[in-house]
């Protein structure tokens, strides 16, 4: 009997790993409904494409903000190049800005990265700006807390560079309720389309914003999004 239950495991675990199991299947379909909906919301939001990050923040402060004090919150900070970015950029002394990260790596394997990876053992980056602050540990975590006294000074710039479908979809869930007319969400790595696209769909699902997109990398991967009505 026990020889039959450890065959019965094998099999089980061998059809599961083979391309035909009814899982596999399911993820195969999946994929590939989800990027038939990002194929047709590419072509129906077509808008200015920027080279990468910097040009795309760059145009952003140009055309968007012109100076004014702005709350910027980045959710997936790592060393901080983002960051520095931002705060060069704005320098509206009013303005504040606020880094979440675990600063611990990624929680799972993403996209042939490992756990762990994007890790800086814990470090926040070393910037000396008073307008910036880190807040560190797993979005589920802290975010609910921090946004229990949080007032944003300005417009709200909500920067998602979380990867993970789940930690991208937690924080617009979290980040809705406070969302106002003219704030605008960039994403780093929109054309992934089964993490941040598709996370940032279902949003939508429950929260309806009239949106438009501003700015967008040659590939995607990077877009600027403006809520232009709740």
């Amino acid at each position: 009997m026990k020889a039959i239950a450890i065959l019965n495991t094998v099999l089980k675990r061998l059809w599961l790993a083979s391309p035909f199991s009814s899982k596999k299947v399911s993820d195969r379909i999946d994929k590939a409904v989800w990027f038939g909906r990002f194929s047709r919301w590419s072509k129906q939001h077509e808008c200015l494409v920027s080279n990468w990050r910097p040009a795309i923040y760059e145009d952003l402060c140009k055309s968007e903000l012109n100076n004014e004090p702005i709350t910027y919150l980045e959710f997936g900070t790592h060393q901080g190049r983002s960051m520095r970015w931002w705060l060069s950029l704005c320098p509206n002394p009013d303005s504040r800005f606020v880094g979440f990260d675990t600063f611990e790596g990624l929680p799972e394997a993403w996209e042939g990265l490992s756990q762990g990876h994007f890790s800086t053992k814990g470090k926040t980056p070393d910037i000396k700006d008073p307008r910036c602050s880190f807040v560190a540990g797993l979005f589920q975590q802290t975010l609910p807390e921090f946004l229990r006294t949080y007032k944003p000074a300005g417009r709200q710039i909500i920067h998602v560079d979380a990867d993970l479908f789940s930690s991208a979809l937690f924080v617009l869930n979290q980040i809705g309720p406070i969302t106002q007319a003219g704030d605008i969400y960039i994403f780093d790595e929109f054309h992934v389309w089964m993490d941040e696209f598709r996370a940032f769909q279902l949003f939508l699902c429950a929260f309806p914003f009239r949106y438009k997109v501003l700015f967008r990398s040659p590939d995607w991967s990077q877009v600027a999004i403006k809520i232009t009505e709740t």
